[in-house]
C-alpha cells in the first residue's frame, strides 16, 4: 500500500513501474512470428516497399485477399509497418516489441485520463488501471500485430481527450488543434473511435460543467475529426467502398433483416462479454457460428441482466453523475458497436472488441469491489491486508492467463491447435488449422517433423471433414479436402466430386478449376483438362506458365 502511495506520488515512477508490468506480461510475444492475417498488412506487396510507399498506402485499402476482397481503411496502421521495413525489414520481433511499447504508451494516457475524471485515491486510481493492464483479452490486440489498429485508435483517441480538456480548462484554443489532429488520426487507425463522439463531451461536461456558448467547439472537434477522415478516405480510394462478402458462419443471414433475432444475438454477445472479462477462460482468435448461442442461453441471460443493471444504473445516476456512472458510459457505449444490433460483426464475438469497454468495465470492478470491502470493512469481515491479498491474488491469475495465452500465440499452428480445442465447432478454426497443417508439410517448414507426415496429413483431413459437416456450402474446405486427395491419397475422382460440390457455391475462385485441371490430368481425360485449364486461365492469367509446366510434368 504505502509502496503504491510513494510510486504514484512521482509520475516518473509510476510510468517505470507500468513498464516493467507491460514487459513481464508480453515481453514473451517477442519471439513470436506473424500469425491469423497478419500478412495482409505486414508482408504484402505494397508495405514491403518501405516508407516510400506511403503515398501508395494512403491509396489503398487496409487489406486484401487473394479472392480481391477489400477490407476497411487505415493506412495509418499500414505506414507504421511500412516504416518497419525500411529500419528493420519487416522482422517480426521488432514488430512485437513496438505493440507492447504501443501498449505502455495506452497505459500512460489511460492512467491521465483517468486520474482527470475520476476522483479516487491513489491505490484506488491504481487498482483501475493494473486490472485493465492484465486483462487477458487484451492478448488479441499486443499478441495479434494485425491489431496494431486498435491500439493506435485508442492512444490517438485518449490524445484527443486530453487535450480537449486542457483546451477547457486552460481556454487555450491551440490545444482544439491537436485535439482535432489526434481525432483524425483516431479515425485513420479504426473507426472504433466513433462512440468517443459521444463519450468525450459526457466526460467533458462532468468535469468542467456545462456551458454551450464557451464550450461547444470541443462538442465538435470529433466529428469534424470523423468527417475529415471520410473526406480523405472518399478522396483517396476516389470513392471507392469495401467489398467483403460474408460466408454464413462468419455472419448468419439472419442478422441481415430480422432485428428481433438481432437483438437476441446482441444480449447473448454482451453476456459473452461480460463473462469473458470476469473469467477468461477458452479464449480463442476466433469463434463464429457454432460457438456462441444465439436464442436463449445463460450468456443471454447474463445479457438480459446487464442491460437492466446498466439501465438502473444510467437514469439513477443521471443527474448527479458518479464513478459507477462514468465506468458504464465508458463500457457500454464501445461495446455497443459489436453486439450485431447496430451492424452485424464477422466472427459475431471477438477477443479484441473488449479493449475500449475494458476500460469501463475496470472502473466499475474498482468501484464495486471498494463498495463491498467497505461494506465488510464496517462489519469487521476483512481487513486492510486481507484486501491487499485478495487484489494480488486476482491480477496475479489474470497475468498468468495472459502470459500463457501469449504463448498460444507463438505462430499458426500453436494458435490454431490450441484454438480449435476449446472450439471444435468453430468453422472456420478447423478451416485454419487444418490449411495451416498443409501450408507447413508443402512449404517444409519443419514446424511438422517428416516423420510425422502421413499423421498431420490425416489431421487435416479429419479438421476439413468436420468443417464440411457444420457448414458443407464453404468452397474452402471442399477445395482443401480435394487437394489434399490429389496431392497425398492420389484419389482424383474422390477429389473431383469434391470440387463439383465446390463450383455450385463459388464461381470465381481459380483454385477449383485449376484442381479440376489436375485431377482430369491424372485420369487421362484431355477434353476435360482443356476445358477446366481454359477456364483457370481466364479467372487467373498470370498462372499460364506455372500452369503450363504443372500440365506438361504430369503428362
Amino acid at each position: 500500500m504505502k509502496f503504491l502511495h510513494t510510486i504514484l506520488k512521482e509520475e516518473k515512477k509510476w510510468f517505470a513501474l507500468l513498464f516493467i508490468i507491460t514487459m513481464m506480461l508480453y515481453g514473451n510475444t517477442i519471439n513470436n512470428g506473424f500469425t491469423i492475417d497478419d500478412h495482409y498488412v505486414t508482408l504484402n506487396a505494397t508495405v514491403k516497399k518501405g516508407i516510400s510507399a506511403a503515398p501508395e498506402i494512403f491509396k489503398s485499402f487496409y487489406a486484401e485477399n487473394e479472392n480481391n476482397n477489400y477490407f476497411e481503411y487505415r493506412p495509418l496502421v499500414k505506414i507504421t509497418f511500412a516504416l518497419e521495413h525500411t529500419l528493420f525489414k519487416g522482422s517480426p520481433k521488432a514488430s512485437h516489441l513496438i505493440n507492447i511499447l504501443l501498449y505502455w504508451l495506452a497505459l500512460i494516457l489511460l492512467y491521465k485520463f483517468l486520474k482527470q475524471i475520476v476522483s479516487a485515491d491513489a491505490l484506488e486510481l491504481a487498482c483501475t488501471i493494473l486490472l485493465f493492464a492484465v486483462l487477458p483479452l487484451h492478448t488479441e490486440v499486443v499478441a495479434s500485430l494485425k491489431n496494431r489498429d486498435i491500439l493506435l485508435c485508442f492512444i490517438f483517441t485518449f490524445l484527443s481527450f486530453l487535450h480537449l480538456n486542457k483546451a477547457i480548462s486552460y481556454e487555450k484554443r491551440k490545444y482544439l488543434f491537436w485535439a482535432y489532429l489526434f481525432s483524425v488520426l483516431a479515425f485513420l487507425s479504426k473507426i472504433e473511435a466513433l462512440p468517443f463522439i459521444l463519450i468525450i463531451p459526457i466526460v467533458l461536461i462532468k468535469n468542467h460543467g456545462f456551458n454551450l456558448k464557451k464550450q461547444w467547439i470541443t462538442y465538435l472537434v470529433l466529428p469534424l475529426g470523423f468527417v475529415s477522415y471520410q473526406i480523405i478516405r472518399y478522396t483517396a480510394l476516389d470513392g471507392g467502398t469495401d467489398h467483403h462478402p460474408f460466408y454464413n458462419f462468419e455472419r448468419p443471414e439472419e442478422l441481415q433483416y430480422d432485428y428481433l433475432f438481432r437483438l437476441s444475438v446482441g444480449l447473448n454477445c454482451l453476456g459473452f462479454y461480460i463473462l469473458k472479462l470476469v473469467v477468461p477462460a477458452k479464449l480463442a482468435c476466433y469463434y463464429g457460428l457454432y460457438t456462441i448461442p444465439l436464442g436463449i442461453s445463460h450468456y443471454f441471460l447474463v445479457g438480459v441482466i446487464t442491460a437492466s443493471v446498466s439501465l438502473f444504473v444510467f437514469f439513477k445516476f443521471l443527474k448527479k453523475p458518479e464513478q459507477l456512472w462514468i465506468g458504464l458510459i465508458l463500457f457500454i457505449l464501445p461495446i455497443s458497436l459489436y453486439l450485431q444490433v447496430a451492424e452485424p460483426v464477422p466472427g459475431i464475438v471477438g477477443d479484441r472488441f473488449t479493449f475500449f469497454s475494458s476500460v469501463g468495465y475496470s472502473i466499475i470492478i474498482t468501484q464495486i469491489f471498494k463498495k463491498v470491502f467497505v461494506f465488510l470493512r464496517s462489519k469487521k469481515l476483512i481487513s486492510e491486508s486481507g484486501l491487499v491479498l485478495m487484489t494480488i491474488t486476482i491480477l496475479g491469475i489474470y497475468s498468468w492467463q495472459t502470459i500463457n495465452r501469449n504463448s498460444e500465440w507463438n505462430n499458426n499452428l500453436t494458435l490454431y491447435k490450441s484454438d480449435v480445442k476449446k472450439w471444435p465447432n468453430s468453422i472456420k478454426l478447423n478451416i485454419l488449422y487444418a490449411n495451416e497443417i498443409i501450408e507447413n508439410i508443402t512449404k517444409k517448414t519443419g514446424l511438422i517433423k517428416s516423420e510425422a507426415v502421413s499423421e498431420h496429413v490425416e489431421l487435416a483431413y479429419n479438421h476439413m471433414l468436420k468443417a464440411n459437416q457444420l457448414d458443407s456450402t464453404y468452397y474452402n474446405s471442399l477445395n482443401t479436402l480435394a487437394y489434399i486427395d490429389l496431392s497425398f491419397y492420389n484419389q482424383p475422382q474422390r477429389a473431383i466430386n469434391w470440387l463439383h460440390k465446390a463450383q455450385r457455391f463459388d464461381t470465381i475462385n481459380y483454385e477449383i478449376p485449376l484442381n479440376l485441371c489436375l485431377a482430369f490430368v491424372r485420369l487421362n481425360k484431355p477434353d476435360s483438362v482443356k476445358k477446366y485449364y481454359a477456364k483457370t486461365v481466364k479467372l487467373n492469367p498470370v498462372i499460364k506458365p506455372k500452369l503450363d509446366q504443372v500440365v506438361k510434368s504430369l503428362n
